[in-house]
C-alpha cells in the first residue's frame, strides 16, 4: 500500500526540510528525503546534512504497513509545484504516482537503500516546555551571537544554568552581547544551542508550543509536528559576565528615566560624532 501525501502538507514539509538539505553534498544520500510510516500509520518525512536532522509529521495517520523509501528532494520538489494544493501524490519503492488529467502519471525514483540513510539521534531525556518568553529570549540571543566559522563557540545561543535559581539565555558576536535571565529549567548542564535558519523559520514557530530535549551530545527543539535535533556546540563559552560592570565596583553612578530613555538614544544618534562602531549594546 503506498505512502499517500497531501500537497497542502507536502509543500510547507519541503520547504523546513529545504533548509538542512544540502545539494551541494558530496554524499549522494543526503540529497534524499527519508519518508517511513510507522506501524501505528503516523507519516513522517525526515531530511539532514549529518549535523542536524528535521523531521515533520503529517497531520493525520494513514492505513497501511510500516514502510520507508528514499525519495530524491529535487525531484520531489518538482512534482509538488506541479499538482493543485488539493492533490496527492503516492510514494511507492521506486516509483511516485501523481494527478495526470484523469488518470495518475507515474515518475520512476532510483533506488537507494534506506540503510544508507543517517540514523536520527534519540535523545533519552525529559522533555522541557519553553514558554514563549524564553522562547523569544533564545531568538533575540541568536540575533546577537557570532557567524564567524572561526569563533565557533559563538555561533549559537548560550543558556548558562551556574545559577540554577537564575538561568541566563545569552548570545554575542564580541561586540555585542546579549543576556536575559528570570528563567529556571531543570537542567544540569549550560548548553549551546547552534544558531540556524530553521529555527527561525516562521512555520516552525507558528506550530505551537517548543519543547527541548538535551543529552551530552546532541540538543532537540520540537513543536506540535515539527522536530529539530543538532549536535552541541563543543567547547566552553567565554565567561560573558566580565563583560558587565560590577555595579559594587562604581564611584558613580547616573540614573535614568526610562520615559526619557527613548528620546535619549534619538538625541544620540543624532549627534555629528556619533560612530556606531564606538558603541557596544548590552
Amino acid at each position: 500500500k503506498p505512502i499517500t501525501l497531501p500537497i497542502a502538507e507536502l509543500k510547507p514539509a519541503l520547504a523546513g526540510l529545504g533548509k538542512v538539505i544540502n545539494p551541494r553534498s558530496t554524499l549522494p544520500v543526503l540529497h534524499h528525503v527519508k519518508i517511513e510510516r510507522t506501524s501505528d500509520g503516523w507519516i513522517a518525512l525526515t531530511g539532514t546534512d549529518l549535523d542536524r536532522f528535521v523531521t515533520m509529521r503529517l497531520e493525520h495517520p494513514a492505513e497501511g504497513p510500516p514502510m520507508a523509501v528514499l525519495v530524491p528532494y529535487d525531484q520531489l520538489t518538482q512534482i509538488t509545484k506541479n499538482c493543485g494544493k488539493n492533490e496527492r501524490i503516492h510514494i511507492e519503492p521506486g516509483i511516485i504516482k501523481f494527478a495526470l488529467a484523469d488518470s495518475l502519471g507515474e515518475q520512476k525514483v532510483k533506488h537507494i537503500s534506506t540503510d544508507e540513510f543517517p540514523v536520527t539521534p534519540r535523545i533519552k531525556a525529559d522533555a522541557i516546555a519553553l514558554p514563549p518568553e524564553l522562547r523569544r529570549s533564545i531568538h533575540e540571543a541568536m540575533e546577537c551571537a557570532s557567524v564567524d566559522a572561526t569563533r565557533y563557540v559563538l555561533n549559537g545561543t548560550f543558556i548558562d544554568t551556574s545559577n540554577p535559581k537564575a538561568n541566563y539565555i545569552v548570545g554575542t558576536d564580541g561586540k555585542h552581547l546579549y543576556s536575559a535571565n528570570s528563567f529556571t529549567l531543570p537542567l544540569k548542564n549550560s548548553v549551546i544551542i547552534p544558531n540556524h535558519k530553521f529555527l527561525g523559520w516562521k512555520e516552525f514557530n507558528a506550530d505551537g508550543e517548543w519543547q527541548m530535549k538535551v543529552d551530552d551530545k546532541a540538543v532537540q527543539l520540537s513543536s506540535r509536528r515539527w522536530r529539530f535535533i543538532s549536535k552541541q556546540i563543543e567547547g566552553n563559552y567565554p565567561n560573558w559576565r566580565q563583560t558587565i560592570p560590577n555595579p559594587n565596583e562604581a564611584k558613580t553612578h547616573i540614573t535614568l528615566d526610562p520615559a526619557k530613555l527613548e528620546t535619549l538614544i534619538k538625541l544620540i544618534q543624532r549627534m555629528p560624532c556619533h560612530d556606531p562602531d564606538k558603541f557596544q549594546t548590552i
